[in-house]
């Protein structure tokens, strides 16, 4: 299927500054390709999700086979809060594509059934989503797409655990609203300036590394993996909180306060629930600071019975 693609230049230069503190450690030239390839594109929706050029506003949170079904789910919750807020102040309200593997929909239809969602779900089992927009990269940063009137993406990022990213999607949704469903032609420059007033320091912590592939390892085995931070700052760092992407990953920290020149290790334990890639997220909250410290696990859980 043909896709056709909108000058946006101006936007995905945007993106890739407001999302620096994660593309700088996670291969900041294939984030910045991946952002590039979908801003501007025009998506095409899932039968019975296309909407008309009435809604100037659309929101659409993908979730591919890449995640675990535990993973898609439990996050749920945490996107209905946002949700709220957004139907109450903007009348926008989210479309969800869910892209589970064939041999996992009697678990993914349970835990759908008993989420009781009341938003629209596209059960993708077929990957037709995938299919009708191959330009979509596997970045789980980029999953959550804010498209324009004619269905062109202006906007692409999680803003789960980015509160600047948060605000700055409202600001392109009430943009959008207030223009009949296309940006103005000097908002890349009203975002900029308000993301130079909210961006505060970041955490100061300097990871061995933010990404670690284990490689192969057996389904529902228990795995552990180490990240090792320095504290780069002339100021003790304390760590508020530690969040994981699923129930099946567990992190902790071997000090939750620390010196300037002293290290911490991060420790993450995790057990595939399914066989084939998986990907899981770990964030580091530290105290006064706006952003979180993203760390990456991937690797490929293989049966051996």
């Amino acid at each position: 299927m043909g896709k056709t693609r909108f000058a946006y230049p101006a936007i995905a230069v945007l993106l890739v500054v407001l999302m620096y503190p994660v593309i700088c450690r996670n291969s900041g030239k294939k984030y910045e390709s991946d952002l590039s390839s979908v801003i501007g594109y025009r998506m095409m929706l899932p039968p019975g999700m296309e909407r008309d050029r009435s809604h100037s506003a659309t929101l659409v949170i993908y979730y591919d086979t890449v995640t675990c079904i535990s993973c898609m789910m439990n996050r749920l919750g945490e996107w209905n809060e946002l949700f709220s807020e957004l139907k109450d102040s903007y009348g926008c309200t989210p479309l969800f594509i869910f892209e589970p593997a064939i041999e996992d929909s009697t678990e993914y239809r349970r835990k759908l059934d008993y989420a009781e969602l009341t938003y629209p779900v596209f059960s993708d089992f077929h990957r037709i989503f995938r299919k009708s927009n191959p330009y979509i990269a596997d970045n789980s940063n980029l999953k959550a797409f804010l498209l324009d009137r004619q269905h062109r993406v202006v906007f692409a990022g999680n803003p789960l655990h980015n509160m600047v990213l948060w605000e700055v999607l409202q600001m392109y949704i009430t943009a959008l609203l207030e223009n009949d469903g296309t940006l103005p032609e000097r908002f890349p420059e009203k975002v900029h300036d308000y993301i130079a007033t909210r961006t505060r320091p970041q955490s100061g912590l300097l990871f061995d590394t933010f990404q670690t592939d284990v490689g192969n390892v057996g389904n529902g085995s228990t795995q552990t993996v180490s990240f090792t931070a320095l504290n780069t700052t002339e100021n003790t760092v304390c760590i508020a909180g530690i969040l994981t992407d699923c129930d099946c990953v567990q992190a902790t920290a071997s000090a939750y306060s620390i010196a300037p020149g002293r290290t911490c290790i991060i420790t993450v334990s995790f057990a595939p629930e399914n066989t084939g890639h998986f990907e899981h997220h770990v964030f580091i909250q530290t105290e006064d600071c706006s952003d979180e410290t993203h760390l990456v696990i991937t690797g490929n859980s293989i049966s051996f019975g």
